[in-house]
């Protein structure tokens, strides 16, 4: 019979296992669960502290390089077999596949294979180069025979991970195929994902928004937008973009860029009228540079921070459509204008499926998105989602000033209760001492610091672990902080 136990795998760094053990543990405990399977090797300090070389005597901990090296042989069959079947299958993948009807887990892979290999393409941006192409079907094909082994060894009912972009796709699609729960950490934000419906990254649970009505009063919610407007927001992103002091001229029509080589396939959303980021951001250019009206183009800014050159991306576009030259209505802000200011002059604002939808709809603007996002899931008539590319057209050149794009005060005051539930109530990284990073630029000496500080305030947050980690999943499909955990 195989024994009950938990995954714990999708890129957590040590930092991470520091806190993730101590949930999982109370996680294990409610759920009478006895192994714990964890992708890497722990490093030796982190036994050290008292609790969690606790955990590690009260379970059998398995790590998964230890569980290939042991049916080593076993595991280079299934290799070999699941290698051919994914170069034979997915080898002259194109961006337009992955919108195709097609099985649930085939789409999964054909994702997982695009995603990794565009991410570490050296020049281009819209097809896959031959060397990319060849290593990430390899590296989906590898974590699609990690869960192989994961299943037949173990009875895995969870998984808790960090993501599952890229190649490790696979390897969660595999499980959640096989009915396995989910539970996703995304910044400092735990979520129970669902089995074949991807929750964005800025997914607010609705029981949660509901229940938020009954002690989270309109004044506390407008404190925390007047703190959000002085440059004070506890979303990393959003403050440091908002605390830009140049001054330049902001557009009634603005686009919010994404990291292109970050994933935009943490929510795969496949009634998206676009392959993914680059193809979303070419169309949006031949459409609007026969706009009557201005436009500006912002970076996002964390691009440099994730290790993206943004001029590599603008010039590629550049020389595709305009031979060079951007037409006179389309201008680009290099993160030399504030956010703040963006949102306070436009009128209409554009963004695949990021943060600043949310953004926007507090200033009272009807954002147009591409992929679902937080607002889908609460109320949809806060946002614009074309259905297809004409209607999308149809948006991008219809006049600024139409109340098409306008929100009420009402529907203004439901984005600012969201904006408000997760950055206030859902996120844990303030009482553990932690904090978002850029995995391409902080360097050692900034992720020891930050491996330290969560070392040394673990114990403080013992009772919070055992709390969050017996009723995730059981009660609560997202995670909320010391202050609502029990008020909700």
């Amino acid at each position: 019979m195989k024994k009950k136990a938990i995954y714990l795998g999708g890129g957590f760094r040590q930092h991470q296992y520091l806190y993730m053990l101590p949930i999982i543990d109370s996680f294990c405990k409610k759920n009478k669960i006895n192994t714990i399977i964890i992708e890497r090797k722990l490093i030796k300090k982190t036994f050290t502290h008292p609790m969690i070389n606790k955990i590690k005597k009260r379970y059998n901990i398995v790590y998964l390089p230890d569980l290939i090296k042991r049916n080593k042989v076993e595991f280079k069959i299934n290799l070999f077999f699941v290698l051919i079947y994914f170069f034979l299958k997915y080898f002259f993948i194109k961006g337009k596949n992955l919108r195709e009807k097609d099985t649930w887990i085939s789409t999964q892979i054909k994702h997982s294979i695009w995603d990794f290999a565009i991410k570490i393409n050296k020049d281009k941006f819209d097809s896959l180069e031959l060397l990319p192409r060849l290593k990430s079907i390899y590296y989906s094909s590898l974590y699609y025979c990690y869960s192989i082994l994961l299943l037949k060894y173990y009875k895995i009912d969870f998984s808790f991970f960090q993501h599952f972009v890229y190649f490790e796709r696979t390897l969660f699609a595999n499980l959640r195929r096989k009915k396995v729960t989910l539970i996703q950490k995304s910044f400092h934000v735990l979520r129970v994902q669902k089995k074949n419906y991807d929750l964005s990254s800025n997914y607010l649970d609705k029981k949660i928004y509901k229940n938020s009505f009954k002690f989270i009063k309109r004044r506390k919610i407008q404190n925390y937008w007047k703190e959000y407007l002085s440059g004070r927001s506890k979303y990393l992103e959003a403050k440091q973009a908002s605390v830009i002091k140049n001054k330049s001229n902001s557009s009634k029509n603005v686009i919010f860029l994404h990291v292109f080589r970050d994933s935009p396939f943490i929510c795969i959303d496949q009634e998206r009228i676009f392959d993914d980021y680059f193809h979303w951001f070419i169309s949006t250019l031949k459409i609007i540079k026969n706009s009557h009206e201005s436009w500006q183009i912002r970076i996002h800014p964390s691009s440099i921070k994730w290790g993206e050159n943004p001029n590599k991306i603008i010039n590629y576009a550049k020389k595709e459509i305009f031979n060079g030259n951007f037409p006179k209505n389309i201008s680009i802000v290099k993160n030399k204008l504030s956010n703040l200011e963006n949102f306070k002059n436009a009128k209409r604002i554009v963004t695949y499926a990021g943060h600043s939808h949310l953004e926007a709809a507090c200033f009272g603007i009807k954002p147009i998105i591409i992929s679902n996002t937080s607002l889908c899931d609460i109320d949809k008539g806060l946002i614009i989602k074309p259905k297809n590319f004409l209607d999308y057209k149809d948006y991008l050149l219809k006049n600024s000033d139409s109340n098409y794009f306008k929100l009420n005060q009402k529907q203004t005051e439901i984005a600012k209760r969201v904006i408000f539930i997760l950055h206030n109530c859902c996120d844990f990284k303030n009482q553990l001492k932690s904090k978002d990073i850029f995995f391409k630029r902080d360097d050692k000496r900034e992720i020891d610091r930050l491996y330290n500080d969560i070392f040394v305030n673990l114990k403080k947050n013992d009772n919070y672990f055992k709390i969050l980690g017996s009723k995730i999943y059981c009660e609560i499909n997202q995670s909320l902080n010391l202050n609502y955990i029990n008020k909700f």
